[in-house]
């Protein structure tokens, strides 16, 4: 199946809930078996059932959790900047609200790539391993003229996480190291639509996306041959089976 008509193939959608953390309601789903918790992030506007074909493939056998962020689903509309501090601050608030101890494997697709490496940056401690689905690169960000000049229009929410991606990319420039654990990226081969980055882009991403396997010396690159920017959902086995290789590299690693 071609990756475009696995995000429009209709799928069982994940069971959710809402919890209130300091007067904020955030929509997520999280399964009750014990073991390491597995985070899954989204990417920009990335809604929770984006992970439905990799929920159905670990649900029974993994402790999981997703969410989402301020102005998507039931959660509420943002009320600060969504820069990635802000971003990882809320996501630690939301587990820990709901006890969910570390250490934590983190799953991040596209801009949740930025989070989890802030989040593994500033909490090294917390953090057991990580996958990185087509993460966003600072590469990418800084040589992308068109999104620099993206400005909130009519009614939209100017705290929105978008609108913050310069400021995300400068808190990387300056986050602590990134901690010595098992990373996997995911890189898809099959053209990236170009409203989510421009041609000229597209060609150096392979070597954008080797870079950030670098951030870990535990770190590899994965190429995910069917897939695009959305491997979890043209290729779930592949992304369950880099969860796993992880999960396993975490329990025999130094960390």
């Amino acid at each position: 199946m071609s990756e475009r008509a696995a995000i429009f193939e209709r799928v069982e959608k994940i069971k959710t809930e809402t919890i209130t953390v300091e007067d904020r309601v955030y929509e997520f789903a999280i399964t009750e078996h014990v073991g390491t918790p597995i985070i899954l992030i989204n990417g920009t506007g990335g809604p929770i059932d984006g992970w439905m074909k990799l929920w159905r493939r670990l649900r029974d056998s993994h402790r999981l959790f997703c969410y989402n962020r301020p102005g998507m689903g039931l959660s509420s509309a943002p009320l600060s900047p969504q820069n990635g501090l802000q971003m990882v601050s809320e996501l630690r608030e939301i587990l820990h609200t709901l006890d969910m101890k570390p250490p934590y494997l983190l799953v991040g697709h596209s801009l949740g790539g930025f989070i989890a490496q802030l989040f593994a940056c500033h909490y090294p401690e917390e953090i057991k391993g990580i996958v990185m689905l087509e993460p966003s690169t600072v590469t990418d960000v800084l040589s992308n003229k068109k999104r620099k000049q993206r400005k909130p229009r009519n009614n939209e929410n100017p705290y929105n996480e978008i609108f913050h991606v310069e400021e995300t990319v400068e808190q990387i420039q300056s986050c602590p190291p990134f901690p010595a654990v098992p990373l996997t990226v995911l890189a898809g081969t099959h053209p990236v639509a170009k409203h989510f980055m421009p041609t000229k882009v597209i060609f150096n991403r392979l070597e954008n996306l080797r870079t950030a396997s670098r951030l870990s010396p535990l770190g590899k690159l994965v190429i995910a041959h069917h897939s695009g920017h959305f491997p979890q959902l043209s290729d779930a086995k592949m992304v369950a089976m880099a969860i796993e290789e992880v999960l396993c590299a975490s329990s025999i690693s130094p960390i």
